[in-house]
């Protein structure tokens, strides 16, 4: 595994990620699909 993310939970005037887990393997590619400000690029700023 490269990658463990473990109940992450953010929020910014609404809670934008709540209770997430992510687990990523070595040679996986994955997509983040999802509508406009639903977190997905505070999910990868969070991984970073």
């Amino acid at each position: 595994m490269i990658l463990e993310l473990k109940n992450i939970s953010h929020s910014f005037d609404k809670a934008i990620l709540k209770k997430v887990n992510l687990k990523l393997f070595p040679s996986e590619i994955i997509g983040l699909f999802g509508k406009s400000g639903a977190g997905k690029s505070t999910l990868l700023k969070i991984a970073a």
